[in-house]
C-alpha cells in the first residue's frame, strides 16, 4: 500500500497540474500586452458576412493595418475604413461615397485597436476553451459588451496561444448580422508611416462630412 501511495505521488508530480493552466484574466493580460508591445502590425484577412434578414452570405478579403495607439486602416473589397485616431474615413465602393466623422463619434465602426488594446474595459469576458484554427492552437473567448447600446452585441475571439494575437473574430451587430474575420500573414513593426492612416479621397467621389453636422 505504501508503494502504491509513493507511485501515485510520483505520477502526480510528473503530470502537469491543471492549476498551471492560464486563467481568463491572465489570457486577457497577455493579449493586451502583446498588442501594446507592437509599434505597428499588418495582417491579411478573409471576411464572411452573414445576414439572416437578407438570407445571404457574402465573402471577401482584405488587409488591415494597425499602429499604436489608435491608428488603423482596413482595406476590403467593398469598403475602406481609415482612421488617424481623431478622424475616421469610411469609403463605400458601391455607393461611391466617403463619410467623414470624428473617430470617437463613430459608434457603428469596427475599431480593432479598441478591441485588442484594452477590451476588458468594454466587455465581460469568458473563456470557452481551446480550439485549433487552421492548425493554430488558440484560446477561444466570448466577449459580451457591458454597454447594452453597443453596436456589437456579442463577439467570439480566437487568439494564438503562442503569440496572443487574434487569429479569428466573429461578431454580431444589433441587426443580428454576423461578421467573421480570419487573419493570416502577420507582419510586425514595419515602420508604417502616419500618412498611411490619412485617407486620400479619390476624385469624383461624393464626400459627406458628418463633423460639420455636429457643429464643427
Amino acid at each position: 500500500m505504501k508503494k502504491f501511495k509513493i507511485f501515485l505521488i510520483f505520477i502526480l508530480f510528473l503530470t502537469p497540474s491543471f492549476s498551471l493552466a492560464l486563467t481568463t484574466e491572465e489570457i486577457v493580460a497577455k493579449i493586451e500586452k502583446s498588442y501594446n508591445s507592437l509599434k505597428d502590425l499588418s495582417v491579411d484577412f478573409d471576411k464572411t458576412w452573414v445576414s439572416d434578414y437578407f438570407k445571404k452570405e457574402k465573402k471577401s478579403e482584405g488587409k488591415m493595418y494597425l499602429k499604436n495607439p489608435d491608428k488603423y486602416r482596413i482595406e476590403g473589397t467593398d469598403e475602406e475604413i481609415v482612421s488617424d485616431g481623431k478622424i475616421v474615413w469610411i469609403y463605400s465602393k458601391e455607393n461611391q461615397q466617403v463619410i467623414i466623422n470624428w473617430a470617437n463619434q463613430s459608434k457603428n465602426v469596427f475599431k480593432p485597436n479598441q478591441i485588442f488594446l484594452n477590451f476588458k474595459l468594454d466587455y465581460n469576458i469568458k473563456l470557452l476553451g481551446e480550439e485549433k484554427i487552421e492548425k493554430v492552437s488558440c484560446y477561444n473567448l466570448e466577449l459580451t459588451p457591458k454597454n447594452e447600446n453597443a453596436s456589437i452585441t456579442k463577439m467570439l475571439l480566437w487568439v494564438d496561444k503562442k503569440s496572443f494575437l487574434a487569429k479569428k473574430i466573429a461578431y454580431t451587430d444589433q441587426s443580428d448580422n454576423q461578421t467573421i474575420l480570419l487573419f493570416k500573414n502577420f507582419k510586425r513593426n514595419q515602420g508604417l508611416k502616419n500618412s498611411k492612416f490619412v485617407y486620400k479621397i479619390p476624385k469624383g467621389i461624393e464626400k459627406v462630412d458628418m463633423r460639420k453636422e455636429e457643429g464643427e
